[in-house]
């Protein structure tokens, strides 16, 4: 695929948000926010998920690409977790979005803003409110979290979805902070594997190549995860948060190699491993396996466990014990994601054959001179509601 890297990235272009289609989204929440700022409420506010971690693709579901999600945390600085009830801070936001006559959807974890065709796309913007950890939880987790130094910016968030109300502990901010710096360690030490290759020679690598590299990588496993399972017509696939944490947790521990495919692979490789727990109550370390993705993820009586690195509370394959059969699509949609790459990485087929391979495997029409145009269906649109 490092030879198809122009024809990756001009599919990748028609499912990620250019510029200026970012810019307007920034617009709309940030205008959503001041106007609740200006009811009173003494919010901040800031990006989380994919939008934060700049791995957005639009979402695809039954066949069809859907409306852009961007989810806002709104944080009440001014407010203690444990003067509040979760429910009255939700009901402080509903006020304050009718006091400024938005429409919106009310879920059990945020408001949900819908707006059709902003710079020729459709974005649906999930505001969620929240107020700062408490000085017990944060302590807490402190004690739990693999990265302590992330901790201190984690928040509360209202949950209405159960009998009483109750409050989910996350720390989007530390999680992208976290994130980004993944994100810079592998790009060191790709220009220093280059640098040794090439002393005193070639020009550095192009800006963002290698930053560009590791979130091309989670944009296509992504956009390939929404085919698979739309065309599976399941509703079981593994949320964003699972792919871009495996790929940043299994960065610094890979070849820093600038070849796409190559990179692809090694990430397979990692995650087709994790088909041997299955048949065993426990897992072992890398020491034994082999594998360092056995370091990341673990097998303890039968149960998954992947920690968020910078929330000890937050176990990201919960589902997985929840639903096994969650575990056995992840296992499906790794087997054929390994087809095409070994598909899309060997020496006899053509460049047109993988064009096809890889525009299919995408469900998205091969690059042409006139522009792509999406069908989009504005319903069911995928909210953060969903996202836990």
């Amino acid at each position: 695929m490092g030879y198809n890297i122009n024809l990756l990235q001009e599919l990748l272009d028609k499912i990620e948000l250019t510029q200026t289609q970012r810019k307007r989204a920034e617009i709309l929440y940030t205008n959503i926010c001041k106007a609740l700022k200006e009811t009173g409420l003494d919010i901040d506010f800031y990006p989380q998920g994919s939008f934060a971690t700049k791995t957005v693709v639009r979402p695809f579901l039954k066949g069809k690409d859907k409306a852009y999600d961007v989810d806002v945390i709104c944080e009440v600085k001014s407010l203690d977790k444990d003067n509040i009830r979760p429910d009255h801070l939700m009901s402080l936001f509903q006020e304050a979005l009718d006091q400024k006559g938005y429409a919106y959807i009310q879920y059990d974890k945020c408001f949900t803003v819908e707006y059709a065709n902003q710079e020729g796309v459709d974005f649906s913007i999930d505001i969620i409110p929240s107020v700062p950890e408490s000085p017990i939880m944060i302590s807490r987790l402190l004690s739990l979290t693999a990265e302590p130094q992330y901790v201190p910016s984690s928040i509360a968030i209202p949950d209405l979805s159960g009998a009483t109300a109750t409050w989910i502990t996350n720390n989007p901010a530390g999680y992208r902070t976290w994130f980004e710096n993944q994100v810079r360690g592998f790009e060191k030490r790709m220009r220093e594997s280059r640098n040794n290759k090439n002393a005193g020679s070639i020009e550095d690598l192009p800006e963002d190549k290698a930053t560009n590299l590791l979130c091309n990588i989670i944009k296509l496993m992504k956009r390939h995860r929404d085919v698979f399972y739309s065309r599976k017509s399941s509703d079981l696939k593994p949320s964003s948060i699972v792919i871009s944490t495996l790929v940043a947790s299994l960065a610094p521990r890979i070849y820093p190699t600038e070849n796409e495919g190559e990179l692809l692979s090694q990430i397979i490789e990692q995650l087709s491993y994790l088909k041997n727990y299955q048949k065993q109550v426990e897992s072992y370390g890398s020491s034994i396996s082999g594998y360092v993705i056995s370091d990341i993820i673990v097998r303890r009586g039968n149960q998954w466990e992947f920690k968020n690195p910078t929330n000890g509370l937050d176990n990201i394959l919960s589902s997985w014990n929840e639903n096994p059969e969650r575990a056995n699509h992840f296992f499906d949609w790794i087997t054929k994601l390994t087809t095409i790459s070994q598909e899309l990485t060997t020496g006899t087929m053509t460049h047109s054959h993988r064009a096809e391979v890889l525009s299919d495997s995408l469900q998205l029409e091969l690059p042409s001179s006139s522009p792509s145009e999406f069908q989009v269906d504005n319903h069911s649109v995928s909210s953060w509601r969903a996202s836990l």
